[in-house]
């Protein structure tokens, strides 16, 4: 068994330094040695996945997560009565998609030109975009309530807040629709 320097592991393992009593000799070909070649490579990956760019994205479509769910639930829970949920989820969309093209724009893939000639090739893109992931999402809407008729049916309550199916619904597609439309906007929008 390969003598490893207690320092290094520790320092490996948790990224802090721990001191520890009689170091040993570290050899190359040691197991700690392959902990540290991988995990620096982990972290290379991690660098690069979560880059200002993604984590901004990420930030900003929370932000615009809660436009669309605020938008949504004035409507459909408190105006209208848990009825007409393509309606409000239409109405939450445009607001949703209004705000997600400045933000997106300025702050996420820091599109800074606001001229006519590429305001006409971006806004028709992420809108067509947009629109698409929306044909998503109203027709798991549209199957959960129509289809199944779930609207109304509790599905689970939190503090006293209870949650009918189709607002669980609509939270497990906004996952499928906020990773649809960070492909879009970074491959065929806001390409640099």
């Amino acid at each position: 068994m390969a003598e490893i320097d207690k320092k290094t592991v520790g320092k490996l393992v948790t990224g802090i330094q721990i001191t520890l009593s009689e170091p040993a000799p570290l050899t190359d070909g040691s197991a700690v040695a392959r902990i540290e070649k991988t995990g620096g490579a982990f972290m290379d990956k991690l660098k690069k996945l979560f880059n200002r760019e993604t984590v901004s994205y990420l930030i900003f479509g929370v932000a615009t997560t809660l436009v669309n769910y605020v938008v949504f639930h004035l409507l459909y829970n408190v105006l209208w009565h848990q009825r007409n949920s393509l309606i409000a989820n239409a109405a939450a969309f445009v607001a949703a998609v209004i705000f997600a093209f400045v933000v997106n724009k300025m702050f996420v893939f820091e599109s800074k030109s606001w001229d006519l000639a590429t305001l006409k090739k971006e806004i028709p893109s992420f809108l067509a975009a947009r629109i698409g992931s929306f044909g998503i999402e109203e027709a798991g809407l549209f199957l959960a309530e129509k289809v199944l008729k779930l609207g109304g049916v509790v599905a689970l309550t939190v503090a006293g807040m209870s949650f009918d199916w189709i607002t669980v619904v609509k939270i497990g597609l906004a996952f499928v629709v906020v990773a649809l439309n960070y492909v879009f906007c970074k491959l065929f929008i806001f390409k640099k």
